[in-house]
């Protein structure tokens, strides 16, 4: 089976993930007032997260499969919980 998440996946993906970030983050903070924590479920690398931490977001989670590439990643490894942090 091909892995389809390659390197050339994620750079294709992470300019993008981390600018709608930016964008979109401030606008729900201002709405809903700044959250304790978020999570997410699929992340790729992590630059959601890592743009999450901008406003100040300090509780975050990333989830995604065994087959993420954890040198390409914008955020830390928790290697205790066996997953992306």
């Amino acid at each position: 089976m091909v892995n389809q998440y390659d390197t050339a996946f994620y750079e294709q993906g992470t300019t993008g993930a981390k600018r709608s970030a930016q964008v979109v983050l401030p606008i729900a903070i201002e709405r809903s007032g700044k959250p304790n924590s978020l999570v997410d479920a699929g992340c790729g690398t992590g630059s959601l997260l890592a743009a999450a931490s901008e406003p100040g977001i300090e509780g975050t989670r990333a989830l995604d499969g065994a087959y993420a590439d954890r040198s390409e990643l914008k955020i830390c490894v928790n290697s205790s919980w066996r997953q992306i942090c």
